[in-house]
């Protein structure tokens, strides 16, 4: 398949340079031919990256034993989450690694709702799912009760009246 654009963003040649460095850009196993048009949890892995992956995977050891293929694991590591600061432009923080966005936002839902006081969460009809579901998940699940702030079908947007009306000392 042939990608071509007005725009000229790309030369036909650099751009065929940047495909092959991905593995299933035209075409996956399911559904053959296709154009790519995905969000990011189904972003287009990069072959030397799933080269890496499946090297390191591999080796049979782990972190923190004392040996020399326990210390290449740590190495790895380590320096993986500085490359990711590096990539981030973070010079403080932490690295949460996880399988999707969707999955970090999870996490973070959980971590909050478990450890902050309160009887109530507050969302709204506008929220992403990755957002939506989990609150209402964890207000069943720790007893708490689910609110959610109407969306204004005229302005397509939540009014902050919606929210705030929500919203009391025990959320």
């Amino acid at each position: 398949m042939n990608i071509t654009t007005d725009h000229k963003l790309f030369s036909p040649e650099l751009l065929k340079k940047v495909r092959e460095k991905f593995l299933y850009v035209n075409w996956d196993p399911y559904t053959g031919h296709r154009v790519y048009f995905e969000a990011s949890g189904g972003s287009l892995r990069l072959k030397k990256v799933m080269e890496t992956l499946a090297y390191e995977n591999a080796l049979p050891d782990e972190l923190y034993r004392f040996n020399p293929a326990s210390e290449h694991v740590v190495d790895a590591v380590l320096k993986g989450i500085e490359d990711v600061k590096l990539f981030l432009g973070a010079k403080t923080g932490a690295i949460m690694p996880a399988q999707s966005a969707t999955h970090a936002i999870f996490r973070v839902i959980n971590t909050v709702v478990s450890h902050i006081p309160g009887n109530n969460i507050v969302t709204t009809e506008l929220e992403h799912p990755a957002v939506l579901s989990p609150t209402k998940y964890f207000s069943e699940n720790m007893g708490k009760e689910w609110r959610v702030a109407k969306l204004s079908r005229e302005t397509s947007s939540v009014p902050p009246e919606n929210i705030l009306e929500l919203i009391d000392k025990d959320t």
